[in-house]
């Protein structure tokens, strides 16, 4: 797999586009999920997610996603994540 970035714009193609096109994807696709270890615990976690409308910065590490399955912003390093697919 490409990086978790490609992996992300592969699923929802308007991933990191204008930011005025919203939230998320447009398409009619599935859930999406996100396998990663978090940086601090090395607790794998399985999450639902969609993007995130937030500021980023595109040379960051880091990859924030809105946790729709605990309903919070999460903010996921970019080489912990395990695996990323949508169902």
């Amino acid at each position: 797999m490409a990086g978790p970035i490609s992996a992300i714009s592969q699923i929802c193609p308007t991933a990191g586009t204008d930011p005025s096109q919203g939230s998320h994807c447009k398409t009619n696709m599935g859930k999406k999920f996100m396998t990663f270890r978090h940086w601090k615990t090395g607790e794998t976690k399985t999450i639902e997610f969609r993007e995130a409308n937030v500021p980023s910065n595109p040379s960051s590490d880091r990859l924030v996603v809105w946790n729709e399955t605990e309903q919070k912003l999460e903010d996921v390093i970019q080489s912990t994540i395990v695996e990323i697919r949508e169902e």
